[in-house]
């Protein structure tokens, strides 16, 4: 049971970019079962420079650099809410982003498969000058029903698509 229950939790956290082999235990009843919603993320307050798309370029395309969750989508302005698929092994999550500033801002995802379902929170920063491709940093907690919680964080490639 404690196997299995290991393995539906790195698949819940999965969707967030990150698996160890290691239980959170510190946040997961003795039933295996979350204690609680997510624990709010401080937010990081790098000094990146990003800007919006200059006279040419409409979009970003996203991708990630992680094997074991697939994320894409468009991103057509960096200023307002937008969201990104994420699918790994077995299940699926949306992905979304609400910019505070340039710089970053909150996200959050929800989702499942394999008969679980998963959700989490916290925090994005995005690095990168407006001609180049931009990190997307995003960090927080994520919860798996049935399983338990831990610290998520992935990287995010966004590359500009320039229309002609």
């Amino acid at each position: 049971m404690r196997r299995t229950l290991t393995w539906i939790i790195c698949l819940a956290m999965i969707v967030a970019g990150c698996c160890s082999s290691t239980e959170d235990t510190s946040t997961t009843s003795t039933t295996g079962a979350p204690s609680g919603a997510p624990t709010p993320v401080p937010a990081v307050s790098p000094t990146p420079t990003t800007t919006q798309p200059s006279a040419g370029r409409t979009e970003w395309t996203a991708s990630t650099a992680s094997g074991r969750i697939s994320i894409s989508g468009t991103v057509t302005d960096l200023t307002v809410p937008f969201t990104l698929d994420g699918v790994f092994q077995g299940g699926a999550a949306e992905l979304t982003f609400v910019p505070a500033d340039e710089h970053g801002g909150s996200y959050s995802y929800a989702g499942g498969g394999s008969g679980a379902t998963v959700r989490g929170e916290g925090s994005y920063t995005l690095e990168g000058n407006e001609d180049e491709p931009l990190t997307l940093t995003y960090h927080g907690r994520g919860c798996a029903s049935p399983g338990g919680c831990a610290e998520t964080t992935a990287v995010v490639t966004l590359t500009p698509q320039r229309s002609e």
